[in-house]
């Protein structure tokens, strides 16, 4: 005798417990590997739930994908909408040397920040961020950089630091996130321990956001995000 079965459409908790299944029995599932090995070929089930499976492989992978577009420096320290930039220029003592009476200039300020961090215009590019952590570790820059080139990962540029810094604002109230960017030199840092620095996202005692220039060549503090960029 024949059946006959009524084919409701699958509800989107029905889709993320399949996804949270295939992800958990498979950490390293690719799309392709459920598509051909679980699923068959492809349906309007696999088109129907992809966006969400990639968003939850992003999310297990612990990776951000950015899009830097140029601009000026300054325009984007002023998108990232900060509590507290004025660590990313030289000291004020530093400005008057250069220019009398010029304490609090918004010019120069932003003048400075242009010259510092130059980012030349440029076609959207797309770039992936993940963070390294290192398990309580004090590393130097060198030691972090060393182990992006065994990971196959490369560094950062500021211009990727502070595109992150716009599209994911939160992330650095949860930890620092140190950009080890090409260093830029810091003017009024002139000493034996160096004048180069690169950029950090973290938070002040308030959890305002705070975007500063710290010394390339200290070694950093334990339990510290160090952001490394994938490969294309």
């Amino acid at each position: 005798m024949d059946t006959h079965e009524t084919v409701r459409p699958m509800t989107s908790g029905q889709r993320n417990d399949i996804i949270a299944t295939m992800m958990g029995a498979i950490p390293d599932l690719s799309f392709d590997e459920a598509q051909h090995g679980i699923i068959g070929d492809k349906g309007s089930f696999v088109v129907d739930i992809r966006a969400v499976f990639e968003r939850q492989r992003n999310r297990m992978a612990n990776i951000f994908p950015i899009t830097c577009k140029g601009g000026k420096a300054s325009e984007l320290v002023a998108r990232g909408i900060y509590a507290d930039a004025t660590a990313l220029v030289p000291s004020m003592e530093y400005i008057d040397k250069l220019v009398s009476g010029v304490r609090g200039s918004k010019y120069w300020i932003i003048k400075l920040l242009d010259e510092l961090f130059p980012i030349k215009t440029h076609a959207p590019i797309s770039r992936t961020i993940k963070p390294i952590s290192f398990s309580g570790r004090r590393m130097t820059s060198e030691g972090v950089l060393a182990e992006f080139v065994h990971c196959g990962l490369e560094r950062p540029t500021y211009e990727e630091a502070l595109t992150f810094g716009i599209m994911y604002p939160e992330e650095q109230r949860k930890c620092p996130i140190i950009f080890l960017h090409e260093p830029v030199e810091i003017p009024q840092a002139k000493n034996d321990a160096g004048n180069y620095g690169v950029l950090v996202l973290s938070r002040n005692r308030e959890n305002g956001r705070v975007v500063s220039l710290r010394q390339f060549c200290f070694p950093w503090g334990a339990d510290l995000v160090f952001a490394a960029v994938c490969k294309q």
